[in-house]
C-alpha cells in the first residue's frame, strides 16, 4: 500500500521560468540559452483542479489534467510515490507557443518546481532536470529553462550530464518570430532516421568551434559556426525563404543567424545594428507576404526565481 504522506496543503508557490532558444545552429539537442521570456506561475492546494491562463497562447493553452504544467506536477508526485491532488494553478505566459522558443520546457521545469515545493520528498535539481528531459524527450530547453545561461548538456544512462558557458555581455539576440506554426512533433517528424557520414562531421567541427568561440570571446569567424546539416536543412521547409534570410541577416552584421529550436524563429547574435540585422531578415518575409514580429531578447543568467509562502 501507498503511505500517506502529509502534504504542505497551504504553501502558495510563485515562479518564474524562461524560455529559451535551442540548437543554435549546430548543437542540434545539445546547446540551450535561457532568454527573457518567462512563463509566470502561481499555485496552491485546492479542492479540485483549476487554472486559469493569461498572456501568450493563451487560448490554446489546455485547462484541464493534461495541461502540461500539470501534467509534470502529476509526473513529479508519481516519481516520489506520493498521492496526487488538485491545484489551483494561474499562468501568465510570455512564451511564444510552437515558435521555436522553449514553451513546453518552461511548462514542464514550473510543473516540476511547482510539486518539489508541495510534496513531502524534495529532489535534487539534477534529479529534477533528469525528470524534466524525460518528459520533454531531450535536455537543450528544460536545461537553462531550469539553471539558466548557456549550457551544453547530454543524457548519460537517463541522467543529464551539462556544463554552463558564460557569454560575453557584448551579445546581443534578437528574434524574428514569422506567423507560421511549426509543432515540435511535425518538426521531428521531418528528421531523417540516418545521416550522412560527412554531415555529422560538419557538424562536430562548428559546434566545437562555436563553443570554443563562446568561451573565449573570439568572433572573427563565428558567423560560420553556426552551419548545420543535421536539422535546418530538413525544417526550413516550413519557413520560406529560410536561406536568404540567413544569408541577408549576416550580410546586414549579424554574427550568426540559425533557427530557434524547431523554428519557425529566426535567431540573430549580433554586437551591433540590431535593427539593421532584423529588418533586413523581416523583408524576406514580406517579400513571401508573411507576416511577423521582432522580439529584441537578453540571455537570462541566473537560475528560475521562485517564491514559496506557506
Amino acid at each position: 500500500m501507498r503511505s500517506k504522506v502529509k502534504l504542505r496543503k497551504k504553501t502558495k508557490v510563485f515562479l518564474k521560468v524562461p524560455g529559451s532558444t535551442s540548437n543554435l545552429g549546430p548543437g542540434f539537442d545539445t546547446l540551450g540559452l535561457a532568454v527573457n521570456l518567462y512563463l509566470n506561475l502561481e499555485a496552491e492546494s485546492n479542492d479540485k483542479l483549476q487554472i486559469n491562463v493569461s498572456g501568450e497562447g493563451a487560448e490554446e493553452i489546455k485547462r484541464e489534467k493534461d495541461n502540461l504544467v500539470y501534467s509534470s506536477f502529476q509526473e513529479y508526485l508519481k516519481y516520489v510515490n506520493e498521492p496526487c491532488f488538485p491545484i489551483k494553478l494561474s499562468l501568465k505566459n510570455e512564451i511564444p507557443l510552437k515558435r521555436g522558443l522553449g514553451s513546453s520546457g518552461a511548462a514542464i521545469v514550473g510543473g516540476l518546481l511547482i510539486a518539489r515545493e508541495m510534496a513531502e520528498k524534495k529532489l535534487s535539481n539534477e534529479e529534477l532536470l533528469s525528470i524534466a528531459a524525460s518528459i520533454e524527450g531531450h535536455p537543450d530547453n528544460v536545461t537553462p529553462a531550469l539553471f539558466g545561461g548557456l549550457n551544453v548538456s547530454c543524457l548519460i544512462k537517463n541522467r543529464v550530464i551539462f556544463s554552463r558557458i558564460e557569454l560575453s555581455k557584448s551579445l546581443k539576440l534578437a528574434a524574428v518570430i514569422p506567423d507560421i506554426n511549426i509543432s515540435t512533433k511535425k518538426a521531428r517528424a521531418i528528421l531523417p532516421k540516418s545521416v550522412n557520414f560527412k554531415d555529422a562531421v560538419f557538424n562536430i567541427q562548428r559546434v566545437s568551434l562555436l563553443i570554443n568561440s563562446f568561451y573565449f570571446k573570439d568572433f572573427d569567424n563565428m558567423r560560420f559556426y553556426f552551419e548545420d546539416k543535421l536539422h535546418q536543412d530538413y525544417r526550413k521547409v516550413f519557413v520560406p525563404g529560410f536561406d536568404k534570410a540567413v544569408e541577408m541577416g549576416m550580410k546586414a552584421g549579424a554574427l550568426g543567424v540559425y533557427l530557434s529550436g524547431s523554428g519557425p524563429t529566426i535567431m540573430a547574435f549580433y554586437r551591433n545594428k540590431g535593427n539593421i540585422v532584423t529588418k533586413t531578415i523581416a523583408d524576406v518575409f514580406n517579400e513571401k507576404n508573411i507576416s511577423w514580429r521582432i522580439v529584441y531578447l537578453k540571455p537570462v543568467l541566473k537560475q528560475t526565481f521562485r517564491n514559496i509562502m506557506t
